[in-house]
Formats: structure tokens, sequence, C-alpha cells
């Protein structure tokens, strides 16, 4: 498990600092899935995507990367490591993610380990954290549901009318700040 820690630790020293995520047209790389074989060849991009979108994703297809400099170092990283470390920290992150909903013990023993990463010292109830990871899970259902019980009938339209106005005017933002990101020369 060393090994896997040791892992996590590469990963955490190529990734990007918060203060320069905040530089959104740094971040905003469009290029095609053709693209992404020549940044990283190592990786089958289509078998991955097909599998992670469920869908035929075509070598034209254009796609946006975040930190083209993270995806070559992940590639780099994935190739020199041995296949055992990266199922072990795979799992270890799986199991992870399961530590809150198992007996109150492991979560003691991870609210621990949290404490000691982040400074947390307070667990989240189990209550909270079933709450959250359904809401953020079922968002669409609990707010149909929502919707069902508590608006009255032409509340739904009208809602959904004020929706459709803010996704336009995004869009023509979007659109605006688009062209005129393309005006701008780049270095």
């Amino acid at each position: 498990m060393k090994a896997a820690l040791n892992f996590e630790m590469a990963i955490a020293n190529f990734s990007v600092p918060r203060e320069e995520r905040r530089n959104i047209s740094r971040l905003y790389n469009k290029m095609t899935v053709s693209d992404l074989y020549t940044l990283a060849p190592g990786i089958n991009w289509e078998k991955y995507l097909n599998k992670i979108l469920m869908d035929k994703i075509l070598r034209t297809e254009e796609v946006i990367v975040i930190v083209p400099d993270y995806v070559q170092s992940m590639e780099k990283l994935l190739q020199s490591t041995d296949k055992r470390v990266v199922a072990n920290y795979l799992m270890w992150r799986v199991v992870g993610q399961a530590f809150p909903t198992l007996h109150r013990a492991w979560g003691e023993i991870s609210q621990h380990y949290s404490s000691i990463l982040t400074g947390k010292v307070r667990q989240e109830a189990r209550w909270e954290h079933c709450l959250a990871t359904l809401s953020g899970s079922l968002s669409t259902a609990l707010a149909s549901l929502y919707v069902k019980n508590h608006f009255k009938d032409g509340s739904k339209d009208l809602v959904s009318l004020c929706f459709i106005i803010i996704r336009c005017a995004q869009m023509n933002s979007l659109n605006l700040a688009v062209s005129v990101l393309h005006q701008i020369p780049m270095s």
C-alpha cells in the first residue's frame, strides 16, 4: 500500500494548484480526440471515452482538456507504474469512498485519517452523509417530487420558461466570451 500512497503523491505533485485554476482561458484547451492521441499516445482515448460516455465518440469529436500537462504527466506515470500498484490505488479510493457507509468503527478510522489530512475534527452524522449522497445522486428526482407536491399547476411552466430564458442568456454570454477569447492573441 505504500506504493499506492506514493502513486497518489505523484499525482498530487503534478496537479495544478488552485490559484492557477482560476485563469479560465488557460483551462480552455479545445482539441479533437485525435489530438488527444498526440498529447498522450499511450491511452486508448476512443475506448476510454466510449466507456465513460456510453456513446460512440469519433476521432473528430472536440473535447476540452483543462490541463494538457496533467494528461501527459498522468500517462507517463501510468506507463511507469506497475499495474498492481494502480489497481491497489483504485481499490483504496473505492474503499475510501465506502467508509462512511460501513460500520461506525470504520467511520471513526476514516474520520481520524481525514482529521489528520484536512484538520476537520467533526465527523458528519450518518444521516447527513446519507442525505448528501442521496440528494447528490437523486437531485433531479427529489426536485421533481418537491415540485409535484409544493408547486401550483401553472408554476412549473413558468419556472421552465425562466430556465429556458436563463439558458439562452448564458449561451449568448458564453458565445460572446468564446468569440472574444478567439480574438485575443495567445502566446
